[in-house]
């Protein structure tokens, strides 16, 4: 008997398989829920008021000079629509439209001032864009009770890798992060640290060993745990370390929403399969397990989805290990450091002033920077050189307008890196106000970190 070529399945790549749906619709709802309460807590904390309606200078990131905050109290405008977008998210409500004005929106908050930059803030942007790509809305949503012809509990695997990936990317490159020769030594958690944090292990670890098993632990945590969420042997194990972690970071640090979002992605490491049972078997969802016949969710050419992934994949990849192309330590001169997962790993605690001088005329003066900038943003521009050169250029364009036609900025800067003796930071040699900052390479006006003296 000939076989019917046409009756035969096209053999499909594992990255279309399908997969059940309900984990990565889980997310979606975890997700949009904590970004509505994050919403909430700028409000409550009046953070828009503090950070992006009160200061009159905003420090911009290279390549995105041109972002610049709503006037006023239109500033709570972007803040009402991604509350709003928010819910809608977790609704699964308009899903499509809400996630992409939600990704617009944050990562335009995001952008206005780098003197908020967390890595955080920049794995919500990252998450955001993978919504926007995969359908997280496919069940558990209101779109699927309106629209049953959208509604699906199969989704291809691909779309869940994504997510998985991402969580993964966070915690691995946040481990290399800290194969450092501080980080080994303890530092700066010796410092953070207070030995009455820890009355329940007093007489069991005395405070020095206490630190190593902080400083060791989390880096084997981070190494680790993505490959421990994945594997099916040991993943209730690594739920259980990824609460306690987290929970213990919440404690210790002031990091936000955070922990608890990475709580939340160990959905994304369960059993689908599985997840969906359990919530037919305890009835949060009505229905019956069945045998899936359809193995395969091939609707559209895999190319566009093999560049997608290999693209993303690779920039994610990629991206922490770009301060090898700077010389120095990336802690210190901050080139390469943004982007990379470099998270509570380093202290950096300085003082920096501002000298304009008049060649010509012989004159110079001592900005207040009070008058300019909030005392948050002095603190975080201390050790920031980019930030620095802005209020260089500041300086510059203010006393042109005032009639010096040629103002030679100075940086006086002392800077100390995880508790280290201080030293210069900023060559005071330097004419700021004729430096340009580059992203691409090493900006010579910053000081090395092993240059004590000039």
């Amino acid at each position: 008997m000939t076989r019917n070529p046409s009756s035969e399945s096209p053999k499909v790549s594992r990255w279309f398989h399908a997969v059940d749906a309900s984990t990565v619709a889980i997310f979606r709802i975890v997700f949009g829920t904590i970004m509505l309460w994050e919403t909430l807590r700028y409000v409550i904390y009046e953070r828009i008021d503090a950070y992006y309606i009160e200061p009159t200078v905003h420090f911009t990131y290279p390549l995105f000079g041109f972002v610049a905050p709503l006037p006023g109290d239109w500033m709570f405008l972007p803040f009402g629509v991604m509350g709003l977008t928010s819910l809608l998210i977790a609704l699964g409500l308009f899903y499509i439209p809400a996630t992409i004005i939600f990704l617009l929106t944050y990562t335009y908050i995001f952008l206005i001032d780098s003197t908020q930059y967390n890595n955080h803030y920049y794995f919500i942007c990252l998450v955001g864009f993978l919504l926007c790509v995969i359908k997280a809305n496919a069940c558990f949503s209101v779109d699927g009770k309106l629209k049953p012809e959208i509604h699906t509990n199969r989704i291809p695997y691909w779309q869940l890798f994504l997510l998985q990936f991402q969580v993964i990317v966070v915690y691995f490159f946040g481990g290399v992060a800290k194969l450092n020769v501080d980080w080994l030594r303890g530092e700066p958690l010796r410092h953070w640290l207070e030995p009455d944090m820890f009355p329940l292990i007093e007489g069991w670890l005395n405070y020095e060993m206490w630190v190593y098993f902080l400083s060791y632990g989390g880096l084997l945590f981070d190494l680790f745990i993505g490959f421990g969420l994945l594997y099916s042997r040991t993943r209730l194990l690594s739920i259980f370390a990824v609460l306690v972690f987290n929970l213990s970071n919440n404690n210790l640090f002031s990091i936000g929403v955070f922990p608890f979002l990475m709580i939340g992605t160990t959905v994304l490491f369960l059993n689908p399969e599985a997840v969906r049972t359990w919530l037919i078997k305890w009835d949060f969802i009505k229905g019956r397990r069945q045998k899936q016949t359809k193995t395969t969710i091939l609707k559209t050419s895999p190319l566009p989805i093999y560049l997608l992934l290999g693209i993303y994949c690779s920039i994610q990849i990629l991206l922490p290990f770009r301060h090898w192309l700077y010389p120095g330590n990336v802690s210190w001169n901050e080139e390469g450091h943004r982007y990379a997962w470099h998270m509570k790993l380093r202290s950096k605690r300085g003082k920096v002033f501002f000298v304009v001088k008049d060649p010509d005329s012989g004159k110079q003066w001592q900005p207040d920077m009070e008058k300019d900038l909030t005392p948050r943003q002095i603190k975080k521009m201390a050790g920031r050189p980019d930030m620095i050169l802005q209020y260089a250029h500041l300086l510059r364009d203010r006393y042109q307008k005032k009639g010096v036609a040629h103002p030679f900025v100075e940086a006086v800067t002392m800077l100390s890196l995880n508790f280290k003796e201080a030293r210069p930071f900023i060559d005071p040699q330097a004419n700021l106000a004729e430096k340009e900052y580059s992203p691409w390479k090493s900006n010579d006006w910053i000081l090395s970190f092993e240059q004590k003296k000039l």
